[in-house]
């Protein structure tokens, strides 16, 4: 009996139902119908696999175009010129195994997408290339399209925002004179410092009669509009006294009764001065007057100056409700966006058990406006996740896996490749640099707090002086709470009123588990995490800061592990701190663990290292399973041999022909399992 073919090529349609030419005509079955004539080019044909500089999981290509004739042309002419270039027909390549015992059985080798918007049909035959189809071929097409993504679904989460503590400034000058024994005095508002939430301040201009009911009075001084506590009333006032000896007292008076006495004493005709620094807290909607009481006249003449004084005051504004999406979530929409159809799976372990807190959303959801929606694509989901997160991303199949890191580099063997000659080493260009570039985007509060925000860019710089080369991990989601803050609160109610953040993308870091709501609460709700530390300082309000745990240097340590591999030679070394966008003088201190925005991080203190910066180059003559090997363990190191030494890698490059199976490149980073004194003769 004659041998079988090494391979059977099949042209397929998504469902994997194979088309064949009968008679001259173009039909399909669910059963396997080879293509009769072999593709030309078939003998050149070569599957590689290489690393992804982004996403740092591995990618297959297929590298040689096929010129399909007889049969096979028919039916892509047929398929093309029907229905036109978007037409999805797949290359299905079945191979000989020829291992003994197994019976001379085609298996399963590959698929691929035919690529028809380039092709050349001339008579004799059709040319195209091959691309990974599915979800290699949607990522590549579509990961810089910008999408919009739901927050009207089962999987987004109501948020508490119940807000952060903004330090206010009110400024004010005396503005009147007294004429009466009981008097309003008039004060004059300057500027302000802050958007001032919870105070609404009201002037009078000049003395007025003291109130029958100051709960009805309308010259009051300001109104709290919400409960205020620690508010400060503070500066200087001077007035002349144009009568005999008599007693003069300056008070604050509220419409609830209260009474801070700000000046109490005798004076003389003259002019006179005095200081005032008192402390008072406000009930919602109460209502302050600065009032003058002359004693010992009917009335008396006090004239004054033009002083100033000032309220400064912790405002937190009202509670509310607003939407998020958990990273999987917004990656899941994403994919079904790309492919245009569902089918398509998104997984990750480390996003939805380590990450599950952190969420995102946006400046119109922040608003609390219906029908918001989240603008982003794939490449800035995962770009700005990686900065926090450290992640990979790979396919298998019809799913998009991203998981840490270190998934990407894993230490056990699942090949050897034996002995290589002619091995070349070279630094990895791919991970050479000499300064970072970490954190989020600047925020643009422009309020008296926004120096505060500490969720900017940092800049390190590392030992390495012969590469210029930066490693930016600035996420495209922000992460400022002032920027989150401020946003509710200025455009709170304004449904009309365009913003220039509205499409901006932002982080919150959340509680892990719901809290069951009560009363006008969703019946489930997220909380904003706050963690509790033995201190935290650096912050003007730090009870209520939040987004604090991923913070620009909470980010450098995440990526620890892959930093340390960057600078592998530099162990005693430090990474030194440059500067900050805003404020970097965030500490925090608990169980021993103290993590410094502004300090300097010594390098061998990092996570053990993934790899070490060297690549590998050699020709090898590659195992016909490699593709096995390739599908199964794709991110195992591979061992190879030479001058009697072992060495240890991880794929960044490797094909092969399986045609013939010529010795090929291969690339492999260099493992942390590698001893390099192996390598000194």
């Amino acid at each position: 009996m004659a041998q079988p073919k090494d391979f059977l090529y099949f042209l397929t349609d998504e469902l994997g139902r194979c088309y064949y030419v009968n008679n001259g005509v173009v039909l399909t079955s669910s059963s396997p119908v080879p293509l009769e004539i072999t593709p030309d080019g078939w003998q050149d044909k070569s599957v590689k696999y290489a690393r992804n500089t982004r996403y740092f999981g591995l990618f297959r290509t297929f590298t040689t175009p096929l010129k399909f004739v007889v049969d096979a042309a028919k039916i892509i002419r047929k398929r093309m010129y029907t229905y036109g270039t978007e037409e999805k027909i797949f290359l299905v390549i079945h191979r000989l195994d020829k291992t003994f015992g197994e019976g001379w059985v085609h298996k399963f080798f590959y698929r691929g997408e035919l690529d028809l918007s380039k092709f050349e049909d001339a008579d004799t035959y059709f040319q195209t290339n091959i691309m990974e189809g599915d979800l290699s071929k949607i990522i590549k097409a579509n990961e810089a399209t910008q999408y919009e993504l739901s927050l009207d679904v089962p999987e987004a989460v109501y948020v508490k925002m119940d807000g952060h503590y903004l330090n206010e400034k009110r400024n004010f000058i005396t503005q009147s004179a007294g004429l009466l024994a009981l008097h309003l005095i008039g004060i004059l508002e300057t500027t302000r410092e802050g958007n001032a939430p919870g105070l609404a301040s009201f002037t009078v201009y000049a003395d007025g009669d003291y109130p029958s009911s100051f709960a009805t009075d309308t010259r009051y001084w300001f109104l709290t509009t919400q409960v205020i506590n620690d508010i400060n009333v503070s500066g200087s006032m001077s007035f002349q006294w144009l009568n005999e000896i008599g007693h003069f007292i300056v008070e604050l008076h509220s419409s609830t009764g209260q009474i801070i006495t700000l000046f109490d004493d005798n004076v003389t005709v003259g002019n006179h001065s005095f200081d005032f620094d008192e402390d008072l807290n406000s009930a919602a909607d109460e209502r302050w007057f600065l009032v003058g009481r002359i004693l010992g006249f009917g009335s008396a003449a006090v004239v004054y100056g033009e002083q100033d004084i000032a309220i400064t005051f912790k405002s937190r504004f009202p509670t509310t409700f607003i939407k998020a999406l958990p990273g999987w979530a917004a990656a899941q929409q994403l994919l079904n966006k790309m492919a245009g159809v569902t089918g398509y799976t998104f997984r990750s372990e480390y996003l939805s058990s380590v990450w599950k807190g952190l969420m995102i959303t946006s400046m119109d959801a922040i608003r609390g406006l219906d029908g918001a929606k989240i603008k982003t694509s794939w490449n800035d989901h995962f770009d700005s996740y990686n900065v926090p997160c450290n992640i990979e991303a790979s396919l298998q199949g019809t799913v998009l896996s991203v998981e840490e890191k270190a998934q990407a580099f894993q230490s056990g063997v699942v090949q050897d490749l034996g002995a290589v000659k002619n091995l070349k080493v070279k630094p990895a260009d791919d991970h050479q640099y000499n300064t970072i570039k970490i954190g989020y985007p600047n925020s643009n509060t422009e309020d008296v707090n926004g120096r505060d925000e500490f969720n900017v860019t940092h800049v390190y710089s590392s030992p390495v002086k012969r590469v210029a080369k930066e490693l930016s991990l600035v996420s495209k989601y922000k992460a400022s709470m002032y920027e989150i803050e401020l946003g509710r609160i200025n455009l709170d109610g304004k449904t009309t009123t365009d913003s220039s953040n509205d499409n901006d993308v932002y982080f919150l870091m959340l509680e892990d588990n719901y809290t069951i709501g009560t009363g006008d609460e969703p019946a489930r709700y997220y909380k904003l995490r706050r963690d509790t530390y033995d201190s935290i300082t650096g912050l003007l309000n730090p009870e209520t800061a939040f987004n604090v745990l991923i913070s620009p240097k909470r980010c450098l340590l995440t990526h620890g592990n892959y930093l340390r591999g960057v600078f592998y030679w530099h162990e005693g070394s430090n990474l030194v701190f440059q500067t900050s966008d805003k404020n970097a003088e965030l500490k925090t201190v608990s169980g021993g663990v103290i993590i410094e925005e502004k300090a300097n991080v010594n390098i061998g203190t990092l996570a053990a290292p993934l790899f070490i910066p060297l690549e590998f180059e050699f020709e090898s003559l590659v195992p016909k399973d490699i593709i096995d090997t390739m599908e199964d363990s794709p991110a195992g190191t591979f061992q190879i041999e030479y001058d009697g030494e072992e060495l240890f890698g991880f794929v960044q490059e490797i094909s092969i022909k399986p045609a013939n199976n010529p010795a090929q490149d291969v690339v492999l980073l260099c493992s942390p399992e590698t001893d390099l004194t192996k390598l000194i003769a």
